[in-house]
């Protein structure tokens, strides 16, 4: 059994109500999905035909949101993060 580690990133817009709020956040997570994919294409663009040599990637993708204890003000995002097998020198 295999186990990986994501790090979602990026921009939700969250903005609080009032200027001078200094409330407590809170995330809460939505939805959450597993995403996997093959790379159909070589580095010049044609397709790869053999499936052996495709490569698997895996990732995650999830919908937030964040809420603002202090000023009631919400926002939602959607977030993911992709890996693929770790390079390898020979």
């Amino acid at each position: 059994m295999a186990s990986g580690d994501y790090e979602l990133c990026g921009d939700v817009g969250f903005e609080h109500a009032k200027e001078d709020c200094e409330g407590p956040v809170s995330l809460e997570v939505v939805s959450s999905e597993a995403t996997d994919r093959y790379q159909e294409t070589d580095r010049h663009g044609k397709p790869i035909k053999s499936f052996r040599y495709k490569r698997h990637y895996y990732g995650v993708e999830a919908t937030i949101k964040v809420t603002c204890e202090g000023c009631g003000a919400e926002a939602e995002g959607d977030l993911a993060d992709e890996g693929g097998p770790p390079e390898s020198d020979w």
